[in-house]
């Protein structure tokens, strides 16, 4: 019997069972989300892969260095100097060519314009 509210209880391991049954609901739920996981986490990593782009300055003594493209605009090219890994942005206006080359992964090793 239930003195604070004033009713006898029905079934007295029904409670136990409620305790039980929520306790195996959260433990469904986290194998699941476990068991889902490298899933949902391939889904938020972002691909490595980006085209390889091959730049050539406007000056006579410039040579050609070949960088991986992260983004481009009509006025300036973003990437990525493998040789010395680092972000480099570069507007068009100092560029006498660029040409845009297949993907290849970011941080292969050895050369990345072979």
């Amino acid at each position: 019997m239930n003195a604070a509210f004033g009713f006898i209880e029905p079934f007295p391991g029904l409670a136990l069972f409620d305790r039980g049954q929520t306790a195996l609901e959260f433990v469904v739920v986290f194998v699941l989300y476990t068991a889902y996981l490298p899933r949902l986490f391939g889904v938020l990593v972002h691909s490595t892969t980006y085209n390889r782009i091959v730049l050539r300055g406007e000056e006579s003594g410039a040579g050609a260095a070949c960088v991986f493209l992260l983004h481009k605009t009509p006025d300036e090219f973003v990437v990525w100097s493998a040789a010395s890994r680092t972000v480099v942005w570069v507007p068009k206006t100092h560029l006498q060519s660029a040409e845009i080359r297949q993907g290849r992964p970011l941080f292969r090793k050895g050369s990345a314009c072979d």
